[in-house]
C-alpha cells in the first residue's frame, strides 16, 4: 500500500489554510497601522479626487502639479487610524503680485477646530506650513486641542482673489498634504479596512479554485503570502490611496471568487429558484433582507441630522412635549415655526397617530433626530413583510419573496423614514384593512394557493376577531390621516358592491353581529380623539 502524502490530502486542509491567510493578512494590517504614522497626498496627482473637495481641477507648474482652493476646501483623510493627529504639514504658495495686489491669507482646521497658527500668510514660493494640534506655549493650560471624533477631514480656508481674464475665485496652490499621527498611541485600523482586506483573501482563494487538489489549496495560500505583503508594501507607500481604492478591488476580486468557488452550483439555479416556492426558505430569505436593510437604515439615520420641516417636524415636537409630561401641544404659532415664550397651546395638526409612534422611542432613547425616524423604520420592515406575505397567500413564496424586496427598495419608502412622515403608516394600516375585508368576503378556496400544510398560521382566529382587527385598524386609519375617512367609505361601498353580487344570490344572512364589532372597536380606538 502506498503511503500518502501530506499533499494529497491537502484539500481536507482547506479551511486551514485559509485561516492561515487571514490571520497573515490580519497581521499585516495591523503591523502597517503601526509602522508609517504619516499620511500624505500629492495634491493635483493621478487619483487624489476622493480625498478632496472645494478644489479647482489639477494644472502644471515646474516641477509639480498642484489645484488652486476656493474659499473653503477639504481634504479628507479616509482610513485613518485611530492613534490622535499630532500636526499637519501643508505645502502651498499664494499668487504672484501680478495676479493679486494683497497677500492671501489661510486657515486651517480638523472635524471644525482651529489649528495653530490660527491664521498665516501665505507667500509667493511655494513653502511648507506647519500647523499644529497644541496651543503654543504662552497660551494658559491646556494647551492640547481635542479633536471631535470620527473620520479626519481637514479644512483650508482662505481669503480669495479674482485673477484677470478667469472667473474663477482663486485661494492658494496646493501641492501636498500630510497628517503626521501621535507615535505613542496603538493605531487601530478602522473596522472597514480590516474587513475589506479579509475579503481580498477569500476572493483570491475562490480565484485559486479553478485549479485542481493539491495546487488550488497551495496556489490559494501562496496569493493569500503575496497579498498580504503587497498590502504591506502599497500601504507604506500610500496608505491613503490604499484604503480609497482597496474597497472596490477587494469587492471585485471577492465577488469573482465567489462565483469560481461556486461555478458548478449555477447550473442549478433553476432548483434554487424552485427552492423558493417554499414558505420556510422564502421567509428566511425575506428575514434576512429584512435584517440588512435595518442594519443599513440604522447606518444611515444617525449620519441625517435633519427631520423635514412642517408636519416632519411637528410630529416630533408633540411626541417631545408629550413625553416631558406637556400633553400633545406645541411652542409655537403653525406655519410660522417661531419660538414664543408662554405660548403653549394644543397641536393644530389633530392626525396623532405619528406622534405618539414617536413618543415611546423618544421615552427610551431621550429626544433626538434620528430617533424620531425609528418608528418609520419598523413600520417600513412590518409593511414589507406584509406585502411578502399577502403576495404569497395569492400567488406564490417567489412572487411574494419579490414584491417584499421591491417594498424594501422604493426609494420613495425610504425617504419616508429618512423624513418621518405619516404616509408610511397610513399605507400599512390600510393595505392590512383591505386584505383582511377581501379575505373575509372572498368566496372560499379562492383566497390562498399556496398549500394548506405550508401556510403560516392566520392572522385571525375567528370572524369575530378578524371583524374586531378590521374595526381597531379602521379607528387607526382615521388616527393616521383625515382622508382615511373617504377610503373607508369607498371600502364600505366596495365591501357592500362584493356582498350583493356573491352572498346574496345565496341567500347568506349577513353577519350583523360581526360588523357591530367592528364599528365598537373603531369608536373605542377613535375615543380619545373625539373626547380631546
Amino acid at each position: 500500500m502506498r503511503p500518502r502524502m501530506w499533499f494529497t490530502d491537502l484539500k481536507h486542509k482547506d479551511g486551514l489554510l485559509l485561516l492561515v491567510s487571514l490571520a497573515l493578512m490580519l497581521l499585516a494590517v495591523l503591523l502597517a497601522y503601526q509602522r508609517d504614522r504619516r499620511l500624505g497626498l500629492n495634491v493635483g496627482d493621478v487619483g487624489d479626487t476622493p480625498f478632496l473637495s472645494g478644489f479647482y481641477a489639477d494644472e502644471l507648474d515646474i516641477g509639480y502639479r498642484y489645484r488652486w482652493s476656493t474659499a473653503h476646501s477639504e481634504v479628507s483623510f479616509i482610513g485613518a487610524g485611530s492613534a490622535g493627529p499630532a500636526f499637519v504639514l501643508l505645502r502651498a504658495q499664494g499668487p504672484g503680485v501680478q495676479l493679486s495686489a494683497r497677500p492671501i491669507t489661510m486657515s486651517v482646521s480638523m472635524n471644525g477646530v482651529t489649528l495653530y497658527p490660527p491664521v498665516v500668510t501665505s507667500t509667493q514660493a511655494l513653502k511648507d506650513y506647519d500647523f499644529e494640534f497644541v496651543r503654543d506655549e504662552s497660551t494658559p493650560p491646556p494647551r492640547e486641542i481635542k479633536i471631535p471624533p470620527g473620520p479626519l477631514t481637514l479644512s483650508i480656508d482662505t481669503s480669495t482673489f479674482k485673477p484677470p481674464g478667469d472667473a474663477r475665485n482663486l485661494g492658494v496652490k496646493v501641492d501636498r498634504v500630510e497628517l503626521w499621527q501621535d507615535g505613542a498611541d496603538m493605531n487601530l485600523p478602522p473596522l472597514w479596512m480590516v474587513i475589506w482586506p479579509l475579503v481580498l483573501v477569500v476572493g483570491l482563494y475562490g480565484l485559486a479554485q479553478f485549479l485542481r487538489q493539491p495546487f488550488a489549496s497551495i496556489v490559494a495560500f501562496v496569493l493569500g503570502l503575496l497579498g498580504a505583503l503587497l498590502f504591506l508594501v502599497l500601504h507604506t507607500a500610500n496608505q491613503l490611496y490604499v484604503a480609497a481604492y482597496l474597497p472596490p478591488v477587494a469587492a471585485v476580486v471577492g465577488i469573482a471568487g465567489l462565483l469560481v468557488w461556486q461555478r458548478h452550483r449555477f447550473w442549478r439555479w433553476p432548483q434554487a429558484v424552485d427552492a423558493l416556492g417554499r414558505v420556510r426558505i422564502a421567509s428566511i430569505a425575506m428575514l434576512g433582507a429584512m435584517l440588512l436593510y435595518a442594519i443599513f437604515a440604522l447606518w444611515v439615520i444617525p449620519n441625517v441630522d435633519y427631520i423635514g420641516h412642517a408636519d416632519y417636524a411637528e410630529n416630533a415636537v408633540i411626541a417631545r412635549n408629550f413625553v416631558e409630561g406637556r400633553d400633545l401641544t406645541v411652542d409655537y404659532v403653525a406655519q410660522f415655526y417661531k419660538d414664543y415664550p408662554g405660548i403653549t397651546h394644543p397641536a393644530e395638526t389633530w392626525p396623532l397617530l405619528q406622534p405618539m409612534l414617536i413618543a415611546p422611542f423618544f421615552a427610551v432613547f431621550g429626544p433626538q433626530t434620528w430617533v424620531a425616524k425609528l418608528p418609520n423604520l419598523v413600520v417600513l420592515l412590518l409593511l414589507a413583510w406584509a406585502v411578502f406575505g399577502v403576495a404569497s397567500r395569492l400567488w406564490d413564496s417567489r412572487v411574494g419573496l419579490l414584491a417584499g424586496m421591491l417594498t424594501l427598495l422604493h426609494p420613495y419608502f425610504f425617504n419616508s423614514v429618512l423624513y418621518p412622515i405619516n404616509d408610511l403608516a397610513f399605507t400599512l394600516i390600510f393595505f392590512v384593512l383591505a386584505w383582511l375585508v377581501w379575505r373575509q368576503l372572498a368566496p372560499p378556496g379562492s383566497v390562498e394557493t399556496v398549500p394548506a400544510s405550508e401556510r403560516p398560521p392566520s392572522v385571525c382566529r375567528s370572524n369575530v376577531w378578524a371583524f374586531l382587527f378590521i374595526g381597531a385598524l379602521a379607528g387607526l386609519l382615521m388616527l393616521g390621516k383625515p382622508s382615511g375617512a373617504a377610503l373607508l367609505v369607498g371600502l364600505g361601498l366596495w365591501t357592500i358592491w362584493t356582498w350583493r353580487r356573491v352572498y346574496l344570490p345565496r341567500k347568506t344572512k349577513l353577519p350583523v353581529r360581526d360588523v357591530l364589532f367592528a364599528g365598537g372597536a373603531a369608536a373605542l380606538v377613535l375615543l380619545p380623539l373625539v373626547t380631546r
